[in-house]
């Protein structure tokens, strides 16, 4: 699941800007902390498979064939199935990426989430009549502080990479981008204020409130390359960029560690207990 996501991130950068942010952002996405804490130490993978099977249908959203219509199907039938939350986070980000973009034209484009939602609704039935509880999802301290200690010395990178992305005329991933990253953080700031009976119908739709920051970072992680990309186009700023990819890499995996390190610990509590 953890590599079929970075493929699936980098199938769709790839259609949508150009190979090398593409390769930046599937690298630093392979080496995010937070990325590597769901999947290694918690061991979440169905979420990423969901959201890896929702990339790749949405590479195909707008192709004419008749074989990546088919294909399309397929993949956003499996993110659905695997995960449901996440499904609901790529379908309201497109939705609201052609919005944002003004493209209502091509709101005909999600008609063709119609026949995925059809299938998996009569896939999914019996589970759903049988579910009966759903686990709260607001408990605990909001995860946005955690969310910014792992990303908070490059959001001024982000924001000037949104700028160039917007110079530059990457117009679609730049509002899917932004689109993604607000539908994932709603719960942390929603849920806690709607009254109880709606936030639980809510919680059956959106991932929880630690899932969402990690969503998010993951496209957060996009305007920051093309930001460092930018910088290092200029002759007399190369080397900072150079510099910051280097800090990206040095922090991520330095957490990466902390994460592993405190999983052993608890284990090694665990077994003395």
């Amino acid at each position: 699941s953890y590599a079929l996501l970075i493929l699936a991130l980098n199938m769709f950068l790839t259609k949508h800007t150009d190979k090398k942010i593409a390769f930046l952002a599937s690298l630093f996405v392979a080496i995010s902390p937070r990325l590597f804490n769901e999947v290694f130490i918690q061991g979440h993978y169905t979420n990423l498979l969901s959201l890896a099977f929702g990339l790749i249908g949405l590479s195909l959203l707008e192709s004419k064939e008749k074989k990546d219509r088919i294909l399309f199907t397929v993949f956003i039938f499996l993110s659905l199935i695997t995960h449901f939350s996440f499904f609901t986070i790529i379908l309201l980000s497109t939705a609201l990426a052609l919005t944002l973009l003004r493209r209502f034209k091509d709101y005909k484009l999600l008609g063709k989430f119609i026949i995925p939602i059809a299938l998996a609704a009569f896939w999914l039935l019996p589970a759903i009549i049988e579910s009966r509880y759903w686990q709260g999802t607001t408990e605990g301290p909001s995860p946005f502080v955690i969310y910014l200690l792992s990303f908070g010395p490059f959001l001024l990178l982000a924001f000037y990479g949104m700028y160039a992305m917007y110079k530059n005329k990457m117009s679609y991933v730049l509002a899917f981008s932004i689109s993604f990253m607000i539908m994932s953080l709603l719960p942390v700031f929603l849920f806690p204020v709607l009254p109880e009976g709606i936030r639980n119908i809510l919680q059956k739709l959106f991932v929880d409130t630690f899932k969402s920051t990690v969503t998010a970072s993951i496209f957060l992680v996009v305007p920051i390359v093309v930001g460092i990309k930018e910088i290092i186009k200029h002759a007399k700023y190369r080397k900072i960029g150079y510099l910051l990819v280097g800090l990206f890499v040095v922090f991520s995996l330095y957490t990466d560690y902390v994460y592993a390190r405190q999983d052993a610990i608890n284990v090694i509590q665990f077994n003395k207990e």
